[in-house]
């Protein structure tokens, strides 16, 4: 048995060192998400690695004057586990004095009901939300309102990959108040962690 020597032995620990290195980065390179990979109906944000959630694309608002449904396409996501969310826009006025717990109740008592559905490129059902306002959970703080159901959250998303999001919205007749809402696919972060 050939014992190496000290300078031969470092040469070897700094070239395995350097592949080691070199394979990571190439890994990194080709795995890592660009924000300008995305294309389709709306924003996406990196809020940074570490964060929670770190993803989150945004689409345009939806005025719920009438009964409508809208088609939004995302193309080349990253690999997330997601919730698919609405975000609530609406005059409170006098309301923002009120508690959050009675805007909550405010919310959910509005005429509206709403269907949302997220479909991969092949049309299979990813998640599926539905019905009235009084069957979503609402998130209220000092940064808005958010509704969310149990069927749209922690959704798998794959990178690279082609959603259609379709959020259709039943108003009734006489609906008195300016009410909109901004759908929202958010998720990832605190890789490592």
């Amino acid at each position: 048995m050939q014992i190496l020597s000290n300078h031969k032995l470092h040469a070897m620990i700094c070239a395995v060192a350097l592949a080691v290195s070199a394979v990571a980065a190439l890994c990194w390179r080709t795995m890592r998400y660009k924000l300008t990979d995305f294309s389709g109906d709306g924003r996406i944000y990196d809020f940074g690695l570490r964060t929670f959630p770190r993803y989150r694309v945004t689409m345009h608002p939806i005025k719920a004057v009438r009964s409508q449904k809208r088609i939004f396409h995302l193309n080349n996501l990253p690999r997330i586990t997601a919730d698919v969310l609405l975000q609530v826009s609406m005059p409170l006025g006098e309301q923002r004095a009120t508690s959050f717990a009675q805007q909550q109740q405010d919310i959910q008592n509005l005429p509206v009901s709403i269907s949302c559905e997220l479909l991969n490129e092949q049309g299979q059902r990813v998640c599926f939300a539905d019905g009235p306002l009084n069957a979503w959970e609402v998130a209220v703080s000092e940064r808005g309102v958010t509704l969310w159901q149990k069927g749209c959250r922690a959704v798998r998303i794959e990178k690279n990959k082609s959603y259609v999001l379709s959020v259709s919205i039943s108003v009734a007749e006489q609906f008195p108040q300016e009410f909109s809402m901004t759908p929202v696919l958010q998720g990832g972060g605190n890789e490592g962690l």
